[in-house]
C-alpha cells in the first residue's frame, strides 16, 4: 500500500482559481499576504514536478513543510 504524504507549501501572493486548477488537486488557504497550498503526494517525484510547475508559472515558494501523519 502506498502511503500518502501531505505537504503545506507557502507561496508569495495569491493564486486565482484558474491558475490553481492548472497545477492540479490542491487545497488553498489564505495566509497573510500569501497563500498555503495543501497537497497530498504518493510519490516524491510528484512534489518535485509540482515545485517545478510553480516555478514555471513564476510563483515564489516561501516555505515547504511536511504535515504530521495522523496516528
Amino acid at each position: 500500500m502506498r502511503s500518502v504524504v501531505r505537504y503545506r507549501i507557502l507561496i508569495d501572493g495569491r493564486l486565482g482559481s484558474r491558475l490553481a486548477s492548472s497545477i492540479g488537486s490542491v487545497e488553498l488557504e489564505p495566509h497573510g499576504s500569501g497563500m498555503d497550498l495543501l497537497v497530498e503526494m504518493a510519490e516524491a517525484g510528484e512534489l518535485d514536478a509540482l515545485l517545478r510547475r510553480l516555478g514555471d508559472l513564476g510563483v515564489t515558494v516561501v516555505s515547504l513543510e511536511q504535515e504530521a501523519q495522523p496516528a
